[in-house]
């Protein structure tokens, strides 16, 4: 992990929820503890305590839908098969990150579906260090089930820009505009999609499941969410 994103990790509140429960964990090994009657010494180990029990309300978030929209997103390390760290994974991001579609337009043989994304906490890690924003994992779905993949769709940005180091996936690049709101930063492009793979339906899914954010010197991260939008042709 970076030092840019460790030193703006180090920025982020514990939600009181998660603090809470953490403080309740801790205690109640203290006092198992002493019951048992075991030193002070070994008492002042329990920080791993404190670190399971963040790591249980994690495992209750994930099949807790209510309890996970009240925590923020999270990082998490990438390790490989001898279990080294070698990247970063950045969850639960579906609420720190708004999707919104415009009118369909038709473009020759066609669609093209024009998309803002809204970073809705931009002063705050990750998304205070991105310098540019592609499309992740993404696909279309038609009312029929017939789906469209992320490698059938065309990404138009809003605008052409440079930049001072090399995208991995520049085809899927989003344009930053500007936004009055210094907490908020938005990205805008276009899905350009053939007719002829939406078939005959005129009301389809967008599902987005993550987003790629780049900047100098640093791998890109990827921002893992759970996005879905409607939208019709008709």
């Amino acid at each position: 992990m970076s030092n840019r994103i460790k030193q703006e990790l180090e920025k982020i509140e514990i939600p009181k929820e998660l603090h809470e429960r953490s403080e309740l964990g801790i205690k109640a090994a203290s006092s198992e503890m002493k019951g048992r009657g075991i030193k002070n010494k070994a008492i002042k180990g329990l920080g791993g305590v404190a670190a399971v029990a963040v790591l249980s309300i994690s495992l209750t978030a994930a099949v807790n839908p209510g309890f996970a929209s009240s925590l923020q997103g999270f990082f998490k390390d990438i390790t490989n098969w001898k279990g080294a760290v070698i990247g970063t994974e950045y969850y639960q991001t579906t609420d720190e990150i708004s999707v919104m579609v415009s009118d369909l337009n038709v473009k020759n043989n066609h669609f093209v579906l024009p998309i803002t994304v809204t970073f809705e906490q931009a002063d705050k890690a990750p998304y205070i260090m991105a310098e540019a924003l592609t499309f992740g994992e993404f696909k279309v779905i038609s009312h029929s089930g017939v789906e469209v993949t992320a490698e059938q769709i065309l990404v138009e940005p809003l605008a052409s820009k440079e930049f001072s180091f090399d995208i991995e996936d520049s085809h899927k690049l989003l344009t930053e505009v500007e936004n009055k709101n210094p907490t908020k930063r938005e990205f805008k492009a276009s899905l350009v999609i053939d007719k002829e793979f939406l078939g005959s339906d005129d009301t389809f899914t967008i599902v987005i499941n993550s987003f790629f954010e780049h900047s100098k010197g640093d791998a890109r991260l990827e921002i893992k969410g759970n996005w879905k939008l409607g939208f019709s042709t008709k």
